[in-house]
């Protein structure tokens, strides 16, 4: 398989995932809920993930990997603005960026157009941090793909696709 067919597909793989980590109750939503959904189990929606990827304990929680994936694409950005965009309310959005400010993975600045408000960008830790846990994320896509034709990783990453876009499409 090529490089570039590779990466297409586990790339495709990987978001479908990641949809999936969240929980049916939070894809495709335009607003998000008050609280986080949680399974069976009591635990939220993606709390396993973290686990299972081995950034819980170093970590926390896959809101803040969302977080500091949603600064890499839009930053500076406002807490108002994170939190509709990784899908929390926005005093949990509030607790997860001071939380990762204390760790150094994020920085707040006073918004030079509104005194009153803060943005907040990532720092090159938290750049470093996400790299390595993407790296290691699409390993692990790439490392569970061994065994498949080009042809089998392609119409997986489809039907998986396809998958989660009925999934969400039932819950609206």
């Amino acid at each position: 398989m090529s490089e570039e067919n590779l990466n297409d597909a586990v790339k495709r793989i990987e978001e479908s995932l990641a949809a999936l980590r969240r929980g049916p109750r939070r894809m495709g939503r335009k607003g998000h809920p008050q609280h986080e959904h949680r399974g069976s189990s009591g635990v939220a929606a993606g709390a396993h993930a973290g686990r299972m990827r081995g950034t819980r304990n170093h970590f926390g929680h896959a809101a803040k990997f969302r977080m500091l994936e949603a600064l890499t694409k839009n930053q500076p950005s406002t807490v108002g603005e994170l939190s509709e965009q990784i899908d929390v309310d926005q005093p949990r959005a509030s607790r997860l960026a001071m939380e990762l400010e204390e760790q150094g993975m994020l920085s707040k600045t006073q918004d030079p157009q509104d005194a009153r408000r803060y943005v907040i960008s990532i720092t090159t830790k938290g750049a470093s941090f996400l790299e390595e846990v993407t790296n290691r994320r699409k390993q692990a896509t790439i490392d569970a793909l061994a065994g498949f034709t080009e042809a089998e990783t392609a119409q997986f990453a489809d039907l998986l696709g396809r998958f989660v876009r009925n999934l969400t499409s039932r819950q609206d």
